[in-house]
């Protein structure tokens, strides 16, 4: 069972695309006083209902240590790669599969269950330079 994340990103843009810095801060909702260290990533997210990889373009290790107050805010910045995939998430294949950028937490906690976040990062779906794999020119049987 998911609880609520309790810390949380605000995001500083609106979308990112291909060689964009993600930036904004992580905001605690609730203490974590005995998070040790906590470390971010930026990945790219293959999920299916068989599957589930990633395959991580930047990170910060770690990107804070000690505890964390109610409504302290960590800020961060992580640098998508300047020939980024698109994310993948169509209604038509709802259910089968989906492609996100992510920005992943790791979190360190002393005498508890360590435990890893994600959340999605806003991208741009227009974003100029979005590479990906072309189209097939003829239709596959």
């Amino acid at each position: 069972m998911a609880r609520p994340a309790t810390i949380v990103p605000r995001f500083a843009g609106d979308g990112y695309g291909p060689g964009d810095s993600v930036e904004g801060v992580l905001e605690a909702l609730e203490p974590v006083e005995r998070l040790r260290s906590m470390n971010a990533y930026l990945r790219y997210l293959d999920r299916s209902p068989d599957f589930a990889g990633a395959v991580t373009h930047d990170a910060v290790e770690p990107l804070h240590e000690g505890p964390l107050a109610k409504g302290q805010e960590i800020p961060f910045e992580l640098r998508l790669p300047d020939d980024a995939l698109p994310n993948w998430d169509d209604p038509s294949t709802d259910g089968m599969a989906t492609l996100s950028w992510s920005l992943v937490l790791e979190t360190d906690v002393a005498q508890g269950l360590d435990k890893t976040i994600t959340h999605a990062v806003p991208v741009h779906p227009d974003a100029a330079g979005w590479s990906g794999p072309e189209l097939p020119a003829e239709p596959r049987t």
